[in-house]
């Protein structure tokens, strides 16, 4: 096997990996694993010469699947922190409108008992 197509092979790995770790919501794991993994592309890449162009392209199709995959996935998980932190946003100023609603009372309550 080429070795452009071993470390292909070897990304692709990394990339499945990297699902699992998304999946897990394992920030510091997902890091690490794209920084190899686009090493690894990376060193791919420039050893391409010599390498089968079919080979080379099927192997460059799976990752571009699975990175599809990747982003998908990824888009669905900043879509949901997102609507988290709205409602957070949302009952926070709920909880700011119920707090002035009753530290207003509390005084007029105090006026009162004193007149």
């Amino acid at each position: 096997m080429h070795e452009s197509l071993r470390l292909l092979d070897e990304a692709l790995a990394i990339s499945k990996k990297e699902a699992a770790a998304l999946e897990a919501a394992d920030d510091a794991l997902l890091e690490r694993l794209c920084g190899q993994r686009a090493a690894l592309l990376q060193e791919a890449w420039e050893k391409r010469e010599g390498c089968d162009p079919l080979h080379m392209s099927e192997a460059l199709m799976a990752l571009q699947e699975i990175q599809r995959t990747l982003r998908v996935r990824t888009q669905s998980l900043a879509d949901e922190i997102s609507a988290e932190l709205k409602a957070s946003r949302k009952e926070s100023t709920r909880i700011k409108g119920y707090h002035k609603t009753v530290s207003s009372s509390d005084r007029a309550f105090y006026v009162s008992r004193l007149g």
